[in-house]
């Protein structure tokens, strides 16, 4: 759908949606006009308070050892804006978010500040060249600096609020510091978008024309092959429904950063709060419902990286996977008979893929080992159903690649093979040209014993799947029955031991920081998504030396300001 009807469609269901306001709020036939209801913002941008950020702003300095650097921060306070006078540092501070009433209704910002003094507010705000004109009692005309326009600010209650909507300041708007209790509770900055304030016909407006656009572009194009239509079309169905739940079924989504000095680590949690009792909210819950095959690879055990998958797919997830793999299995078998090759090993691949997609869990694991200094390898595996059967169809599709395909890689199918499972090997033919993580690389898959496996990385590739293998078989079922759905686990340190290219000078500098921001006790980022009582909770956990590595970033930058 062009622009132009996009706007024609939205016009016209707005002037419904405002005639039919207008006449629910006719007041013939009564006495007295119902007074409308007060705003209420969709999205609303908080910082805990003035002094949080300070104390932040100190920790991180500090654990590089640089208070100069915090000392020249809270100077720049001093001296160039009145120490903040005027404002309350103890108190939140940020911005609300509200649809203008109008014709259509528009986005506007509202500011809010928590003021202790109108007059000396205003003093602070006239060294950041903002110019207060007052119209009335604790009302101004404020002319923004830069010709960036003006805005109206009104101070009540111990709280400056400043917009450039004269209908918004007009309004009971909510108290700032109520509204945003939960946040400053748990976060020093957050953004909440509360998708449950937005008007339900504005919301249907949205879907509906999501719905006219994508079904527009899910129309099969003129010279497109079957299987490339239906992986087109199943992304794009998936990508609506995606946003349709988003838009009809969650109440809000928050991402919110806490930067906790006692723990030494800093948090970043995103989290997506589905309406009770809705078909999102319980597939939400239900994420967590089985154990994975690969459990034991969940442990952090100092590797470089640690990744896990154990979802439970709901129905969205399985029909649009199903259909990519019929879409897959019509691509391939398209080109296969386009060079009169067997089709028999994709079609049976495409059928182990299915069974694991009706089963309904995704389960798997990757792992970046070092089994020496220096050298790197990438492994893991993915669960499947029928993994037996689909043994003999990778040696066969690999048997259908043509000679061209094979003209810089070297294929050596049943090479070797460990716990019953044959594995093939792809490697360069050129191994003077091609380096990788230490080495020349090496790609090795198999599948049998309930997963296929693979591994890719020089010399040690194949003996470090090998070991993986074992642990993974020899673990048992997962203690507690269930797993976390998604976990990944980062240990910065271990990449030190890849040399940066002495010829970019931006390597060379994030590889220095790097060394002086981490060690083995500091250098983990663990990320891990989990279900709450009705949605989904994502949280990245920083240890200490990723503060400490942006610190030292800003120091440098400082240094270098000074010279």
């Amino acid at each position: 759908m062009s622009r132009r009807c996009l706007q024609s469609a939205s016009v016209l269901v707005l002037w419904v949606a405002l005639v039919t306001t207008a006449r629910a709020q006719d007041p013939v036939g009564e006495p007295e006009k119902k007074a409308s209801p007060p705003p209420v913002p969709f999205a609303v941008l908080n910082i805990a308070s003035v002094d949080r950020l300070l104390k932040d702003t100190e920790f991180m300095f500090r654990s590089i050892d640089r208070p100069d650097v915090y000392e020249f921060c809270m100077s720049i306070l001093a001296g160039q804006v009145n120490d903040l006078g005027g404002i309350d540092r103890t108190k939140p501070v940020g911005v609300m978010m509200f649809l203008e009433p109008g014709f259509p209704p528009k986005p506007m910002p509202v500011l809010y500040m928590p003021a202790t003094s109108p007059d000396d507010f205003i003093k602070t705000a006239a060294l950041g060249r903002m110019n207060f004109q007052k119209v009335s009692e604790n009302r101004y005309e404020v002319k923004m600096p830069r010709g960036q326009g003006k805005q109206i600010a009104l101070f009540t209650d111990g709280v400056m609020y400043m917009t450039p909507s004269e209908i918004l300041i007009d309004e009971q708007l909510p108290d700032p510091i109520k509204l945003s209790e939960t946040l400053t509770s748990r976060y020093d900055v957050a953004l909440s978008l509360r998708i449950n304030s937005v008007p339900p016909l504005l919301r249907d407006v949205f879907v509906t024309f999501l719905r006219t656009t994508t079904e527009a572009e899910m129309q099969r194009r003129d010279g497109e092959g079957e299987g490339e239509y239906r992986l087109r079309r199943a992304n794009s169905q998936s990508m609506l429904e995606i946003f349709e739940e988003l838009l009809t079924q969650v109440d809000e989504i928050t991402i919110g950063w806490d930067g906790n000095e006692e723990l030494r680590k800093g948090v970043l949690e995103i989290n997506l709060q589905a309406k009770p009792d809705s078909d999102y909210a319980k597939a939400m819950k239900d994420l967590a419902g089985r154990p994975s095959f690969f459990h034991i690879a969940q442990d952090d055990t100092g590797k470089p990286l640690t990744g896990s998958v154990s979802w439970r797919m709901n129905k969205r997830e399985r029909n649009t996977s199903a259909e990519l793999v019929e879409a897959a299995r019509i691509k391939m078998t398209e080109e296969l008979t386009k060079i009169e090759k067997d089709v028999t090993g994709a079609n049976t691949l495409c059928d182990v893929a299915a069974a694991t997609i009706a089963a309904g869990h995704l389960d798997g694991f990757v792992q970046v080992s070092v089994p020496e200094p220096g050298k790197f390898i990438v492994l893991g595996g993915v669960r499947l159903q029928g993994a037996n059967a689909a043994a003999p169809a990778l040696v066969n599709l690999f048997q259908q690649i043509p000679e061209e395909g094979q003209r810089n890689v070297t294929i050596e199918t049943n090479l070797d093979s460990h716990q019953g499972v044959a594995f093939t090997r792809f490697s360069p033919k050129n191994k003077d040209e091609v380096k990788f993580f230490g080495g020349v690389p090496a790609f090795w898959c198999g599948a049998g014993q309930e997963a296929f496996w693979f591994a890719f990385g020089a010399d040690q590739a194949f003996n470090t799947l090998r070991d993986a293998m074992d642990r993974v078989l020899t673990s048992g079922p997962a203690p507690g029955g269930q797993s976390d759905p998604f976990v990944v686990i980062i240990r910065r340190a271990a990449w030190q031991s890849l040399e940066p290219n002495p010829n970019r000078r931006g390597e060379v500098t994030r590889h220095e920081l790097a060394g002086q921001a981490f060690d083995s006790s500091n250098d983990t980022l663990k990320i891990y998504t989990r279900p709450t009582e009705n949605g989904v909770r994502t949280r990245l956990e920083f240890q200490e030396g990723f503060i400490r590595i942006f610190a030292l970033f800003l120091a440098r930058q400082y240094d270098e300001s000074q010279l």
